[in-house]
């Protein structure tokens, strides 16, 4: 199974980068090995994933992986 950052890399990071700041975030910037260093932007992601608001209509989005991405930032995985 792939992990955390390989699933964010494939379905978050193709929008939100440095190059294109989608809604002001970069998600390639970011360590997944201090998710507790920006709380804030972890719960909005996990959010976002749980709520099926991204990615949005139209874009490649994972199924059950959600739940990987999600375990992994609240668990730091």
């Amino acid at each position: 199974m792939p992990s955390s950052r390989a699933l964010l890399d494939r379905y978050c990071v193709t929008c939100h980068n440095e190059k294109l700041a989608t809604a002001g975030l970069m998600l390639d910037k970011m360590d997944l090995d201090k998710v507790g260093e920006n709380p804030a932007v972890w719960e909005k992601v996990v959010h976002k994933l749980r709520t099926r608001a991204m990615p949005p209509a139209g874009r490649p989005r994972p199924d059950v992986r959600h739940d990987r991405i999600q375990a992994g930032l609240r668990f730091g995985a």
